[in-house]
């Protein structure tokens, strides 16, 4: 027996109640659908399960068709709440009961679904396929997809994969509007409320790879302990090898807004969205509304030749660049000498900025010090001739393009509690070679690098440049061991470099302009840097830092230099220096 609590389109609306779509049991025996009148049954809610004890029959109804049907229990609009049990009553004894579906609340019943009713059994739910191709892709844009993303038209456009779905209506819990969704799970196991179309089926929104995809809503936590957030899916073009992305976990008793940001990679051509509660802890109720699924472009076009990236002016400390930035300097030896920027980091308490958009919405931009630590996994191999010794290891990100003159810069993680936050050492056997596990993929990094050292914090990148190695690949030191050296490698340094963007292999004694930004597709920051005395180095920094999809965190460079050999330097820049400005013409 399925239940389904289901309206159709927005249309003129005659009857209240609770409208439920029924289709018959399936004998096991002879495979087809059982021919027996269905009774039906109502029991009132009572704190979350039937009261059965007050259970009354409310329909008997002849035999459904294998089309289906829909049956409406006729009932006011009110808070109460109702759950349904279905038998088909098969001789003296009757049948047995299946079990209780629920809680549902009465709605506004539209005359579509009452017209199918007084046609009689056999209704079966058909798509449109006029409606399915035009609602298939709406369009690349920055407006929300999700029709009744607040609920007020009751369940349409909703459907629930696990758990149970209710549509209250009460304007003193809803976030905006009268109704709201309550979503509720039972410990161990999720539940899902997935964007559906107009028959009530999870829906797929066309997508291209490229497209920048924005998703979230509000929620609320009212009871329980697993996490509640929203997720989204991106499959290819036969709706297959699925991966998601997710919003940050709301799991507060008050309505708040959480956002998720996805680019399109390759291969990937439908998207969808639902609320969700994991199985990590006991069962919950949540609220859920206003949910927004929005596709922007993810670079120019002949139309959009900034990648929807107006001007953004951005929020924050009161330094010149509002960025919150410092930086260190250092090295041992000209040409491994080494710049670190960090950002976020002025005042009483590192932080993140705010970027504010021309159409009033805004981005959080996270502080140097956010992403988690993470320590390498480290390993021996049989190899070369080496004795035994013991190595200390770190690893860094790497963007190719990102240093002065085209050179990659490192991403280092924030080691803000300790000094060893982050580094792992291996006592290595003689005859054997270092190995360092690959980390995961980070989204817009183009591979990892390991630092080698002989004691603590003293570890160095592996040549200048260093070896840049991708994702999810080990990397295993040569016959000859690693580089140990800060005279031919440039060194690593704590706190300097803790959570920084680090432009390494630098001459001693020289001046650099960085040129921060915003990537909306990785929702992360990047920086790009060009030596003081090249104007021209400075104008390629700058248009990447413009580039599409990019918000500047500054307006120009900003200026730091490198010490001389076996010195230290750090600054707070201010606004403004080299090429470029906070400035998007159209011409």
């Amino acid at each position: 027996m399925a239940l389904t609590y289901t309206d159709r389109h927005p249309v003129e609306l005659a009857q209240t109640g609770i409208a439920i779509a029924l289709t018959p049991a399936i004998d096991a025996v002879t495979n087809l659908a059982v021919t027996a009148p269905l009774e039906v049954q109502r029991a009132p809610d009572s704190s979350g399960s039937p009261n059965a004890g007050a259970a009354v029959t409310v329909a008997m109804l002849p035999a459904i068709s294998p089309g289906g049907t829909i049956y409406i229990d006729p009932l006011p609009l009110t808070a109460s709440r109702y759950w349904y049990r279905f038998r088909h009553v098969v001789g003296a004894g009757g049948g047995t009961w299946g079990a209780w579906n629920g809680p549902f609340e009465a709605v506004e019943v539209s005359k579509e679904i009452l017209g199918a009713v007084r046609n009689g059994p056999g209704l079966t739910a058909t798509l449109d396929p006029a409606w399915t191709q035009t609602q298939a892709r709406p369009g690349t844009h920055t407006q929300q997809l999700l029709p009744n993303m607040g609920f007020e038209d009751g369940p349409p456009f909703w459907v629930v994969g696990t758990g149970t779905l209710i549509i209250l209506t009460d304007s003193t819990k809803a976030q905006s509007g009268n109704r709201y969704a309550q979503l509720t799970s039972v410990t161990g196991t999720p539940a899902t409320a997935l964007a559906a179309d107009d028959v009530g089926q999870p829906r797929y929104f066309e997508v291209n790879p490229g497209d920048v995809i924005q998703f979230g809503g509000w929620l609320y936590r009212e009871s329980g302990t697993a996490n509640v957030r929203y997720v989204l899916e991106l499959t290819d073009k036969d709706k297959a090898n699925p991966t998601t992305s997710t919003t940050a976990n709301q799991n507060t008793a008050a309505w708040l807004q959480v956002q998720g940001q996805q680019l399109v990679p390759a291969g990937k051509k439908y998207a969808r969205v639902w609320a969700e509660i994991d199985a990590t802890g006991t069962g919950v109720v949540a609220r859920v509304d206003d949910v927004f699924l929005r596709i922007a472009f993810g670079a120019s076009t002949v139309l959009n030749q900034q990648g929807s990236i107006a001007p953004t002016p951005l929020g924050g400390a009161t330094d010149g660049a509002g960025l919150g930035a410092t930086y260190a300097s250092g090295g041992a030896v000209t040409g491994h000498m080494w710049l670190a920027w960090r950002w976020g980091v002025i005042g009483a308490t590192p932080g993140p900025r705010t970027i504010y958009r021309p159409d009033g919405t805004s981005i959080t931009v996270p502080y140097s010090g956010t992403p988690a630590v993470i320590t390498p996994t480290l390993a021996q191999v049989a190899g070369g001739a080496l004795g035994a010794r013991t190595r200390f290891v770190r690893v860094a990100l790497v963007k190719n393009g990102g240093g002065p003159s085209g050179a990659l810069a490192l991403r280092t993680y924030p080691t803000p509690v300790l000094a060893t936050d982050g580094e792992a050492s291996l006592a290595i056997l003689a005859n054997n070679l270092l190995k360092v596990t690959g980390p995961a993929a980070v989204a817009g990094y183009d591979g990892w690098t390991p630092l080698v050292g002989t004691v603590s914090q003293a570890e160095v990148v592996q040549g200048d440049p260093p070896v840049v190695v991708a994702f999810g690949t080990d990397w295993t030191e040569p016959v000859g061991g690693a580089q140990t050296s800060s005279a031919t490698n440039t060194p690593y340094n704590w706190p300097g470099w803790s959570g920084a963007w680090v432009f390494i292999g630098l001459a001693a004694s020289t001046s650099f302009y960085a040129y921060p930004y915003y990537d909306t597709a990785t929702a992360d920051s990047f920086w790009v840097a060009a030596i003081s005395t090249n104007s021209d180095q400075q104008a390629v920094a700058a248009r990447t830092q413009y580039g599409d999809g990019h918000c500047p965190l500054t307006s120009g460079g900003l200026l730091g230099a490198t010490p001389a050999a076996a010195g230290s330097g750090s600054g707070t820049p201010a606004t403004g220096g080299g090429t470029g400005s906070n400035q998007k013409l159209l011409t």
